[in-house]
């Protein structure tokens, strides 16, 4: 176990090293609800925004996450993996 953060930056890297791991935990499983608003509270993006909404910084967040839970789009994909992440993210959330 790593020892306790003593700054501020050291805080955030041992925060994102933290949800890093658990993410990568949940790699290869369908995605539920709760992880789906655990990855929205992340990245601090409201769900069910549109994806062409995000600012750049925040497309960056998607990607990233979409890298730590192992996510690949489809081989026929006409856009990018953040987009159909985001869009996968969003159908997990709003599913019953």
């Amino acid at each position: 176990m790593k020892s306790k953060p003593t700054s501020y930056v050291q805080d955030q890297k041992y925060r994102a090293s933290v949800e890093a791991r658990q993410l990568s935990a949940r790699k290869g499983r369908r995605m539920d609800r709760s992880t789906a608003t655990d990855i929205f509270l992340d990245m601090g993006i409201p769900e069910g925004w549109d994806f062409h909404e995000l600012s750049s910084s925040q497309v960056d967040k998607v990607r990233k996450a979409a890298d730590l839970y192992g996510y690949r789009a489809p081989r026929n994909a006409n856009g990018s993996t953040a987009r159909y992440f985001y869009a996968y993210l969003n159908r997990a959330f709003n599913k019953a």
